[in-house]
């Protein structure tokens, strides 16, 4: 998993607003597709469920 990116799950401790993220190898996260998961002002970010990006998955 070293080096790895995930896409995750990620749920604002504040408003509730759920959204995915993509974590990097040293845990700091960013959302997919969107500047901000949400609007609140000081958000904590809880993630929900990592899931590792596998471009080839055995389909």
């Amino acid at each position: 998993m070293d080096g790895e990116n995930e896409r995750a799950a990620a749920r604002c401790t504040r408003c509730g607003e759920i959204g995915i993220v993509l974590v990097g190898p040293d845990g700091t996260f960013e959302p997919i597709g969107q500047p901000e998961l949400c609007s609140c002002d000081g958000r904590t970010l809880r993630i929900l469920e990592r899931t590792l990006d596998d471009p080839d998955d055995g389909s």
